[in-house]
């Protein structure tokens, strides 16, 4: 049996209805609708898509969203580089079973550290001749100048031979409009520094050249009759001009650098074919997390050599990698010190592989 009711209770029951639904309507008016997809909004965010409802239209405030943009990424930087250098396992792990909101995710993290090395290196020079800080302008000699030329004057006459506008004649034209930049980009050097001498090639720059002529020329010879003519085309071209295509390699190495991680994707599942638990997403965090941590390095021994702490640098380089891999293998896939172990030692040939096919990739787009 329901409770009685008067209509002393019913009067106070519709008013307080009324004052919740007025101090809505109140609120709701106070808010107005979302900027963004117009819904009604109660509270400093819209429920429907988050966006903020207060919207601010000055420089100040500008400023100030770029102070938490970097510091909001900052934050969760400062929990995951320490633990990408201390407890790499770990880290891999944590994200691949779902915790990851307090990361930054590897493909960001990569992504970043792959500009700021390449920034690092422009500013140390180490691009230029191992880790010696070098400051030449990048001006072209007259042989290269004249082999640019040539070039783009045979891929003129090519474009000529395709279609107009088609993928073919498109793709010369990118060809093109690259390789007149290069010449433009030469000639400002040159003007800039017209007082100077075009400075002579490092030590290894000439050394790398040297090789890759032999290299070239050798291939050349020996498969002279198997091969088609285009490959043949591009070796004579980089056996004669060889200092060109060192040139284009170091230019295109950033763009490129995107290759390792799915190059190095094949040889992580058959290192784990038999533990099926794992999957081709655990390997891609694995590899990309792995080179977050080398791009770290690398900023840090150009940092060091820069101010003369290139032996400290080398010790890195060469202790670092293997024993990173070895406490990431261990605490990302639970395997025992032995089991980590000889996968290290596998990992490490998987890092030459990949490393000796991306230089391969490179000097096949440069030539």
């Amino acid at each position: 049996m329901s409770p009685e009711t008067t209509p002393d209770t019913d009067i106070t029951a519709a008013a307080t209805i009324a004052s919740g639904l007025s101090l809505d309507k109140q609120a709701e008016a106070e808010h107005g609708n979302c900027a963004n997809c117009h819904q009604p909004v109660i509270g400093a965010y819209c429920h429907h898509c988050g966006q903020s409802t207060h919207i601010h239209r000055s420089l100040l405030h500008m400023a100030e969203e770029l102070l938490h943009g970097l510091f909001h990424f900052e934050t969760k930087a400062w929990r995951t580089l320490p633990a990408l250098a201390i407890s790499p396992g770990k880290l891999t792990r944590d994200y691949i079973e779902g915790k990851r909101t307090r990361f930054v995710s590897p493909l960001a993290l990569y992504l970043f550290l792959l500009f700021l090395m390449f920034f690092v290196f422009s500013l140390t020079g180490a691009t230029d001749g191992g880790f010696q800080a070098k400051e030449e302008p990048k001006v072209l000699s007259q042989k290269q100048k004249e082999s640019l030329k040539n070039e783009i004057a045979e891929l003129r006459t090519q474009q000529k031979q395709v279609q107009a506008g088609s993928e073919a004649a498109k793709d010369l034209q990118r060809d093109i409009e690259e390789l007149e930049k290069d010449l433009a980009a030469s000639a400002a050097s040159q003007a800039q520094s017209s007082t100077t001498k075009l400075t002579k090639p490092t030590n290894k720059d000439q050394s790398a050249a040297t090789g890759l002529k032999e290299l070239t020329t050798e291939l050349e010879k020996s498969a002279e009759n198997n091969m088609p003519a285009w490959l043949t085309t591009r070796l004579r071209h980089a056996s004669e001009n060889p200092e060109l295509v060192i040139y284009k390699m170091k230019s295109g190495a950033s763009k490129f650098a995107l290759l390792l991680p799915p190059l190095a994707l094949p040889f992580l599942w058959l290192m784990f074919v038999f533990r099926r638990k794992f999957v081709m997403f655990d390997h891609a965090v694995f590899a990309l997390y792995s080179l977050c941590f080398m791009a770290c390095l690398m900023i840090v021994c150009s940092v060091l050599s820069t101010f003369g702490l290139g032996a400290l640098a080398a010790v890195l380089i060469i202790c670092g990698p293997p024993v990173h891999m070895y406490a990431q293998l261990k605490g990302t896939y639970q395997l025992t010190p032995l089991e980590s172990i000889w996968r290290t030692v596998f990992l490490i040939l998987i890092a030459i592989i990949s490393i000796l096919l991306f230089i391969l990739s490179l000097l096949a787009a440069s030539m």
